[in-house]
């Protein structure tokens, strides 16, 4: 699971900040403790790093600008993900 805070202007769809497929982002997480080793490996390669979140244990949520767009359980995004083929198929 997952807690994450997007900040977004007025200008930006929701749908695209969530699903959007830009070039060059990524997403990747860590240890509690090693944000400054991070920082210090990324320093002077002009990239951009911003924490979003925390890793939780059972939920997905997502908030942008502080309002919650996203709450689910892990286990029932997991369904959604694994069934999706199988359900495009079927027509449903």
């Amino acid at each position: 699971g997952a807690a994450i805070g997007l900040a977004a202007d007025a200008s930006c769809r929701l749908d695209a900040l969530l699903f959007g497929e830009a070039q060059s982002r990524i997403v990747f997480s860590a240890a509690a403790g090693a944000q400054s080793r991070i920082l210090k490996a990324l320093q002077g390669l002009r990239v951009q790093v911003h924490r979003i979140g925390r890793v939780t244990a059972d939920t997905v949520e997502i908030a942008v600008n502080g309002e919650i767009v996203i709450k689910a359980a892990v286990p029932a995004l997991a369904r959604v993900h694994d069934q999706a083929i199988v359900r495009q198929i079927a027509g449903k």
